[in-house]
């Protein structure tokens, strides 16, 4: 019977549908009049069939049908309510409220409060709560806007409410075929089971009945059911839902009814939301005027009244209603004929959608995963089941589609629950925002090391769209490290600036203080060794230029067995006294095309490894060899040996890396090898390296071979200085140290010097002396005035610019002569004399 009512609803909603106002619109207001007589028919006949049918429901009842205020337009509202409500719900408070099937509100009061919500022009987010009180907890803490079915107090002073729009009455309820239950006084002497803490709980106490008191009201219905109670007492929509969700048909409702046991149900917001209680107020009484609220009611509370007993209608009235429902059954089969090609069209939509999302995702150049939720019985993710991915999804974890496909995410990879990934997916889909984020990851056998993906909600469930970035990130860090090395750039170029001064006068007084001892005196040697000491610090400033690309190395001939012995000189005192120094040579020269400079740091950079390898053994000794010789190829070849703890292949493998270093933090820079390395490939050649654990290691350094010169030149020592003979000059130079020492260079030659820190500074003194030439330090100031310079000595006195190696003279004037930086006193008389006869020679030429 019940399904008959239903139907006969739905069809009387049907036939207000927009398509069927032409075809079938006739013959419905036909239909509609036909019931109205005969609704008219039976009030004038006096048949008793209305009253049989019983008392009216609670939702039919006046009570269920609270009148309201006159309605105020809500445009008149100012300010403007919010257009999205957070809207609380009990998840288990059936009919009014529950979660449906899929999880999401659903009843009478979630419905109500949608159609209110669009009258009113707002926006409604349920969201579910176990307890009333934590409604009531949300709404204070403004956790939600508002509450949406809460029983109406007289008196509230917290919150305001809503006119009520629903009123459930209390009714007895019993076990089928049970009899004597007619009237409230047949309960007494009767065991009655009522809900603790309800209306119905108070009344059985006031009323001294037999109370079976439980706290569900499943367990209510369920203590009738199998016989601990004769019958119970329930609000009666709430009853006949739980009935009818747990298919209870051996517990019935009856007529009685209990004066003053009923419950009115309405929304509530916030006192100080008066404003949005009056609009969804207003919006009630429209939609309650509409006869929208009826259709509600009959969907969600009616249809779960039990079917009334047989009905007593005249012969006239059934064959109007059998006309009635052959035309209502013909409307019906046209409304299902349109319906069918409605939902036929739909499911060829949803195909077509479903063959373009597939061709999509497995034409994506991304990996992409689409995942459901799992949840248990209380609606809690537990985890995510794989429900499809595509051709680079299988790429990119090392899996096919068949082994996938069905498995539980965190179960098939444990790093999601690990690494944290399944909470942060269980967020994206209880809130609903988007992740996008990129890690770090190592879980073989993932063919990625770093990931980018983007993680969106899809239904109850994420997509997951996931790219492999790890060639990208390689590529940061070759920029990063790249931008290290420009960093190391300019810090060199700053150091060396100063460094080279320091060392300009370290060497000038040195020389100076050789000659003042003499050959003979002791000092002699251990000044020499400081000379050589300070030159080689000048080549390492050098060999950091050029591995910074900011100094363009000067390729020269050189023997690689008087650079190795000379090495091997400054190397010796620097050993401890347990590792023993050994130069086996060869008695030719090894001549190569190469820079000075970058060999000698070469050797240094590859014996203080050996050193340290072989301070790392227990002992702390062992033997240091560093060779040069010609190969069975005639290649030349410097070998350097040690007898240290040697190294691992996987050390090996990265030795020449920049910044690898195996020394502990503070006593290593890892740059050695890699200025090693990078000199060697710069000038042609080929580095080896041979090592094993415990044995030591052997590091060859093949150079390509150069012609032998006709004449060897002579030491350094054995040149005689060149005359320059009695001269004026004016040095300018802003460092003080170097300007003193090369002012006792040139007074050691007979030079008169006229000395100042700055070209300014010194063009008033050059004009008012004559002078026979100027010395200018191109690196003493940022920007040197070459050209005022030029017109305080005159056009035709020579100029001598030092100058850094890697600096260029961008100056158009043959007085102009170039001297390199670092110098020493041989070298500066020797450029002065080059200067003055090239200002000879113009002199000459011009006359």
């Amino acid at each position: 019977m019940r399904a008959w009512w239903s139907a006969a609803k739905q069809w009387f909603g049907l036939c207000h549908a927009p398509e069927l106002a032409t075809v079938g619109g006739v013959f419905t207001f036909g239909v509609l009049g036909v019931l109205v007589w005969v609704v008219a028919l039976c009030s004038v006949s006096g048949t008793a069939w209305a009253q049989s049918a019983g008392p009216p429901t609670a939702s039919q009842s006046p009570e269920a049908r609270p009148k309201t205020g006159v309605t105020v337009p809500l445009a008149k509202l100012q300010p403007a309510v919010p257009r999205s409500l957070v809207v609380g719900v009990r998840r288990d408070w059936g009919p009014l409220a529950f979660a449906g099937p899929d999880g999401e509100p659903s009843g009478y009061a979630v419905e109500l409060f949608r159609e209110v919500a669009k009258e009113a022009g707002l926006v409604p987010i349920f969201r579910f709560y176990d307890q009333s009180l934590g409604i009531t907890e949300a709404l204070n803490t403004r956790e939600i806007d508002v509450a949406g079915a809460r029983v109406a107090i007289s008196v509230e002073e917290d919150v305001i409410q809503t006119t009520p729009y629903f009123v459930s009455r209390a009714s007895v309820f019993v076990r089928r075929g049970q009899s004597g239950v007619r009237d409230v006084d047949d309960l007494r002497g009767k065991r009655v089971a009522v809900l603790r803490f309800s209306a119905a709980h108070d009344w059985a106490i006031t009323h001294g009945l037999d109370a079976l008191v439980l706290d569900v009201p499943r367990g209510v219905l369920a203590a009738v059911a199998d016989g601990r109670a004769d019958c119970c007492v329930l609000f009666r929509s709430f009853a006949l839902y739980l009935m009818d969700e747990l298919g209870l048909e051996t517990v019935i409702p009856t007529d009685i009814e209990l004066d003053g046991v009923s419950a009115g149900f309405c929304f509530a917001t916030r006192v100080e939301d008066a404003r949005l209680a009056r609009a969804i107020d207003q919006a009630l009484v429209r939609v309650q005027q509409s006869g929208r609220d009826r259709v509600l009611q009959a969907k969600w509370i009616d249809s779960l009244e039990p079917s009334r007993g047989t009905w007593e209608i005249p012969r006239e009235v059934v064959t109007l209603a059998v006309a009635g429902l052959i035309g209502a059954l013909a409307i019906l089969a046209w409304r299902e004929m349109r319906l069918r090609q409605r939902v036929q069209i739909e499911r060829d939509v949803a195909e077509r959608c479903r063959h373009q999302f597939e061709s999509a995702m497995q034409g994506s150049l991304d990996a992409v995963f689409l995942m459901e939720s799992m949840r248990d019985e209380h609606g809690v993710i537990r985890d995510f089941r794989i429900a499809e991915l595509n051709e680079r999804g299988e790429q990119l974890i090392g899996a096919s589609r068949e082994e996938v496909i069905g498995q539980k995410l965190c179960e098939f990879r444990p790093i999601n629950r690990t690494a944290g990934f399944f909470d942060r997916y269980v967020r994206v889909v209880e809130t609903g925002e988007s992740l996008e984020e990129e890690f770090a990851i190592d879980a073989p056998p993932i063919a990625a090391t770093w990931i980018y993906h983007q993680v969106v909600k899809v239904g109850d469930g994420i997509i997951i769209t996931s790219r492999n970035i790890s060639e990208r990130k390689r590529l940061e860090i070759d920029v990063r490290q790249s931008q290290k090395m420009e960093a190391i750039g300019q810090l060199a170029g700053g150091i060396v600036h100063d460094f080279r001064n320091l060392l300009l006068a370290i060497q000038g007084n040195l020389e100076l203080a050789k000659r003042q001892v003499g050959h003979a005196h002791p000092a002699q040697n251990s000044l020499e060794q400081i000379e050589e000491a300070a030159r080689q610090a000048g080549n390492v400033t050098q060999s950091l230029l050029l591995f910074t690309r900011r100094a363009v190395p000067t390729y020269e001939r050189v023997d690689l067995t008087e650079l190795v012995n000379r090495t091997a000189r400054l190397l010796w005192r620097t050993l401890p006294p347990t590792i023993r120094l050994e130069v086996p040579m060869e008695r030719r020269p090894c001549w190569v095309l190469c820079d000075e400079t970058q060999v000698q740091q070469l050797l240094m950079n590859l014996a203080i490894n050996g050193r340290d390898a072989i301070l790392a053994r227990a002992d702390s000794s062992g033997v240091l060899t560093l060779t040069a010789f010609t190969d069975d190829e005639e290649r030349n070849v410097v070998e350097v040996r040690d007898t240290g703890v040697g190294m691992k292949p996987e050390v090996l493998a990265r030795i020449f890396e920049p910044y690898f270093t195996t020394k502990p933090r503070g006593q290593g820079t890892g740059m050695g090898l890699s200025i090693a390395h990078a000199i060697v490939t710069s000038i042609g050649g080929a580095i080896a390296v041979d090592s094993e654990v415990g044995r030591g290691t052997t590091i060859k350094v093949q150079l390509p071979p150069a012609p032998e010169p006709e004449v060897a030149p002579l030491p350094a020592n054995t040149k005689q200085a060149p005359r320059v003979g009695k001269r004026k000059i004016a040095l300018v130079e802003a460092s003080g140290l170097v300007r003193s020492i090369m002012t006792t260079m040139l007074e050691r030659m007979n030079i008169e010097t006229l000395a100042a820190a700055t070209v300014s500074e010194l063009s008033t003194t050059v004009l008012n002396q004559s002078v026979d030439a100027a010395i200018v330090d191109l690196d003493s100031e940022q920007a040197p005035d070459l050209a005022e310079l030029r017109r305080a000595v005159g056009p035709t006195r020579p100029i001598l610019v030092i100058r850094p190696a890697e600096f260029t003279l961008d100056v158009v004037d043959p007085m102009f002569a170039v001297l390199n930086k670092p110098f020493n006193a041989m070298q500066l008389a020797d450029a002065l004399q080059k200067a003055f006869a090239m200002a000879d020679e113009h002199a000459s030429s011009a006359v």
